[in-house]
Order: structure tokens, then sequence, then C-alpha cells
């Protein structure tokens, strides 16, 4: 891979779709430290709406350890081994990166066509990465959208993102990947519920949401 032919002590992983804001002030953290990677903000600018869709924090800049690679087919991030992460981490705001590419809904879409079969690979290769597992929820709700537009009933993708909630969010997932996975299960929810396709109940001591399809299509 590429950073097998890195040479310095620290990477900085940039796409092309994104610029640094600031990032001369970066340089006083490149020193020796417990920290082995640095989580900086990442806001996705829109033009359509105007405005900033939103603000994550990935881990960017890292030290060049050996044995640090690049999981996944599509949103690929390196790790010390699958779900491992890249180690000690610390969340700093001195710099920022811009991400430009989902500037207009056209835009957006052209990337989930691109994404959607890079996704089915991912989860035949990857299929207990947590990231992807997420990324997937997210786009099968996008699909689900898109063939609503289409004036389809899309009730079997809305029950694929409830069953597939169940088998790796329910009880296993992160609390940061189960907040990023929750708008699109309570979007597939909010759908069928609305079709009274679907039964919920919740279960507010365990946190837990079980689903009973009683309904028949």
């Amino acid at each position: 891979t590429v950073m097998e032919h890195a040479t310095s002590d620290w990477l900085l992983w940039l796409d092309t779709d994104e610029v640094m804001d600031k990032p001369e002030n970066l340089v006083k953290y490149l020193q020796d430290s417990h920290v082995e990677a640095f989580a900086l903000p990442q806001h996705h600018l829109s033009a359509e709406p105007a405005g900033l869709l939103k603000t994550d924090y990935p881990a960017r800049l890292f030290r060049n350890r050996k044995g640090c690679q690049f999981y996944g087919m599509v949103h690929e991030h390196p790790e010390k081994g699958l779900n491992r992460g890249l180690g000690r981490a610390v969340t700093i705001t001195a710099a920022a990166i811009i991400h430009h590419g989902y500037l207009n809904e056209s835009i957006r879409r052209q990337r989930f066509v691109r994404n959607w079969p890079l996704l089915k690979r991912d989860r035949e290769k990857y299929p207990a990465r947590h990231l992807g597992q997420m990324l997937w929820l997210r786009d099968l709700a996008h699909l689900m959208r898109y063939r609503c537009e289409m004036g389809e009933q899309p009730f079997d993708t809305a029950r694929e993102i409830l069953d597939f909630w169940q088998a790796h969010f329910a009880a296993n997932a992160s609390l940061q990947i189960l907040l990023e996975a929750l708008p699109y299960y309570s979007e597939a929810v909010r759908f069928l519920h609305g079709h009274n396709a679907v039964e919920i109940e919740l279960n507010l001591k365990t946190g837990k949401a079980f689903v009973n399809n009683n309904s028949a299509q």
C-alpha cells in the first residue's frame, strides 16, 4: 500500500475533494508524546442547500507505524487492525478539513451511484467492518428514499434496514456508530409505520428496539 512507501514520522491523509484549513497549526502537535493520532474537524459543505451539512471528526493525522493499513473498498480508513482504529487519539480544532464533495444534490446522487457497487463489495470482503455496516445502512436509506421519489413502495428495502439494524446494531454497536446509524433506522421505521406495515415497541429500560412484522404486504 501507499503507506509502505512513506518515510516521515507522521502521515496526513486527505482525499482529492478536500483541502486543509490552517495546516500550519498542526506543526506544534508533531512531537514526542503518548498520542498516536489526531482527529480533526471535517466540515462537509453544501451549496444546495447552502450551508454546512455536518461536521465529523476522523483521525486523519497519525504516526507512521508499521502494521497500519487501509480497510474498506470504499470510504476506507487506516487502522492497526480491523475495527481497532489507530490507537490513542486526541481531537484538536486548531486546523480543519474542508470537504466539498457533497456540494449539491446532483453530485450527492452521482456519488451514491458510484459507491453502491463498491459498498456491496465492501460487505463481501469486510462483513464485520463497523464503519462499512453503518455506511450500508445509510445507503439503504438513500435507496429507499430514491425509490419513493420514483413512485415505488420500497417495503422490502425498509424491512432490510430494520433487519440489518437488529443483526448488527441493536446490541453490539459502539455508541458512536450507533448514533451515526440511528437516523437511517428511524427513517425506515417512519416509512413502514406510516404505511401500517410495522408495529414498533420500544423498551426504554434496556434501550433496545423490537420490531414485530405482523401485517401482510
